[in-house]
């Protein structure tokens, strides 16, 4: 991957998702986003603050399908979108394609979940297979066999392994692994979060060579710039306000 991403590394309350509304706002208006965050209310925020673009979240406002449907579809149309983490991990193929030649930029609020295990029983896993739900493929993936829409108790299984991310380790576990091919897509990517460096999103970002540069947020008089990581020294002495050292009774056991 020869784009470097840009991890905005720093405190909360620093003004990383400030700096990111800025950036939005100031923007040339033919450059499209994608902003990816975890939390809806977060979502609500983009659509509202940067007000002088028009944000949209895959939802049933925007037409009949399924919201990984729908958000292909605004990618499509080349629409500016703001959208959560849980959508997003469901990339597959066809998404892949479309942001190939979409020239889209990344803006993602905190480290994705890039690999976990799916909590599934092992008697569920061989049931699946049993009945021919599933096909395990070379290096273990997953293949769904049912129709895409077959409504069941294991959708997330369903969704995983349409999108071609799912695997069966040592016939005993399904494990999910973000396409680390997408980050490679964008025009640009950022990332803000705070102590990337011990982040599974890292080590992740390490194993497929994705390379990474650290900044910080810095606001001078009413704006708000990166600047290197390592050229700022962090204030930590605030954060003892917010703690409190406990005497009482409960300290008496053990």
């Amino acid at each position: 991957m020869n784009k470097i991403v840009k991890v905005i590394d720093s405190m909360m309350g620093t003004g990383k998702t400030s700096y990111a509304i800025q950036m939005l706002k100031e923007a040339e208006i033919d450059q499209k986003f994608i902003y990816v965050t975890p939390f809806l209310d977060e979502v609500q925020r983009i659509k509202q603050e940067v007000y002088n673009r028009d944000f949209k979240e895959p939802d049933a406002m925007h037409g009949s399908g399924t919201k990984l449907e729908l958000l292909k579809r605004l990618i499509g149309n080349g629409d500016d979108i703001v959208t959560t983490h849980a959508l997003f991990a469901k990339a597959d193929d066809e998404l892949i394609d479309l942001l190939s030649w979409s020239n889209y930029t990344l803006v993602m609020d905190e480290v994705m979940e890039v690999i976990s295990q799916l909590q599934v029983r092992k008697g569920d896993i061989k049931m699946m297979l049993n009945g021919g739900a599933i096909e395990i493929t070379e290096g273990g993936k997953v293949d769904w066999k049912e129709h895409p829409r077959f409504d069941t108790t294991f959708s997330t299984v369903r969704d995983y392994a349409i999108a071609g991310n799912l695997y069966l380790v040592n016939d005993v576990v399904f494990v999910w692994s973000f396409p680390a091919k997408i980050f490679e897509l964008f025009n640009q990517v950022y990332i803000m979060t705070y102590m990337f460096v011990g982040q599974l999103q890292r080590y992740y970002y390490d194993l497929h060579n994705i390379k990474y540069e650290y900044f910080s947020v810095i606001k001078k008089v009413e704006r708000y710039e990166l600047i290197p990581k390592l050229e700022i020294t962090e204030d930590h002495s605030r954060l003892k306000q917010l703690i409190n050292i406990y005497e009482g009774k409960l300290n008496d056991i053990g």
